[in-house]
């Protein structure tokens, strides 16, 4: 599968070097599903700025905070789903409040599942009878 990002500029070795990463680790995240680089027709790999951008923040969380690849994953979608949101909320999509909620509310169950402390999603607005709640209004 080919795909062709036309920001993606940067092939593997410059990217590596770019991020101080070695080429081999770029090739692991991909194998892992971590970067999506573009391909060229002959099948190299080429890197866009948000590529990475996405790689630096994969060395942030692995060397200074040290999080695992299982981690890094569960972080990079979450980021992903955020973002996702953000773009809806500034209207790049149109996203009706509940959906917007729900799409929080996943986001929510994945920090706290991963926790082990799923009580906790209990909307404190709701426990003090505020009839308003959190959410965000359709």
């Amino acid at each position: 599968m080919h795909s062709s990002d036309p920001d993606a500029v940067y092939p593997i070795s410059s990217a590596a070097r770019l991020v101080g990463m070695h080429a081999n680790t770029l090739r692991k995240y991909e194998r892992q599903g971590l970067i999506f680089p573009s391909r060229t027709s002959g099948n190299l790999r080429l890197f866009s700025p948000t590529d990475l951008a996405r790689l630096r923040q994969i060395k942030h969380l692995v060397e200074d905070r040290c999080v695992n690849l299982a981690g890094v994953e569960t972080i990079l979608s979450l980021t992903d789903r955020v973002m996702a949101l953000r773009r809806a909320l500034v209207g790049e999509k149109g996203m009706s409040g509940a959906e917007i909620c729900q799409h929080l509310d996943e986001i929510l169950v994945t920090l706290y599942v991963a926790s082990g402390h799923p009580d906790v999603l209990r909307d404190p607005m709701e426990d003090a009878g505020d009839s308003r709640g959190t959410r965000f209004e359709s």
